[in-house]
């Protein structure tokens, strides 16, 4: 029997509502749940009601993963820019990242993180060379240094 590559996907959805911070919380454990009860990683990043994914694993996992997210209150709006198979993981565990993430290192180190620290952080090198996911985490460095 041949063995199934890992799927890679990135998407971006939209928020269904503004998040607050214990929102995104929320979300964050509802997610890391998942991911880890079906062996998925990747990255989610947060900015202005938007959000971009990588999710990588198991091709049906992914499936089932999208299933639930398009029929989640959290989401609409799913759209994929990239939808691939590839030999290996590039993520060895699921990373969430939005605006002051990185205060609340209870859950988890390192993979709660403020999103303009992604740059920063080795590991996650390699999520930018996918150019969306660069663009929408450059766009929110940007924006937190543009003072209002």
């Amino acid at each position: 029997m041949e063995k199934q590559g890992i799927r890679r996907i990135v998407f971006f959805s939209t928020a269904a509502n503004d998040l607050e911070r214990e929102d995104l919380l929320e979300l964050f454990d509802m997610a890391s749940r998942n991911s880890t009860a079906n062996s998925l990683t990747g990255l989610s990043m947060y900015h202005r009601r938007s959000f971009c994914h990588i999710r990588e694993g198991d091709p049906n996992e992914i499936t089932k993963s999208l299933v639930r997210m398009e029929q989640s209150h959290w989401h609409y709006n799913l759209s994929i820019v990239s939808d691939t198979i590839v030999e290996r993981r590039r993520f060895r565990k699921w990373f969430f990242a939005f605006e002051g993430g990185g205060k609340f290192g209870d859950r988890g180190p390192n993979q709660i993180l403020e999103i303009h620290k992604i740059f920063e952080t080795p590991e996650l090198d390699y999520a930018f060379e996918d150019l969306a996911c660069r663009s929408f985490a450059q766009a929110f460095t940007d924006d937190i240094k543009t003072p209002t």
